[in-house]
């Protein structure tokens, strides 16, 4: 996996509208999608298990579910 760049995730998310958006939009709280920001996304999201990174990516069209997955690792 390429090096992790939390900094891609975060202006993911706040291009997407920030973490309150993010996390109406992926059914997770505010704490959760703030720790996305610190730690990178979950280990789920390598595994099949969620999707969040497809969530993410659709509602702001600078970064791609490539970007976001090539950016950050499984805490």
């Amino acid at each position: 996996m390429p090096p992790m760049s939390k900094s891609t995730l975060k202006q993911a998310i706040s291009e997407a509208g920030g973490i309150k958006a993010v996390s109406l939009a992926t059914g997770k709280s505010y704490e959760a999608v703030r720790k996305w920001t610190k730690n990178g996304l979950p280990r789920t999201e390598w595994t099949g298990e969620t999707q969040y990174s497809v969530v993410i990516a659709s509602l702001q069209n600078q970064y791609t579910v490539d970007d976001l997955l090539g950016s950050t690792r499984a805490a």
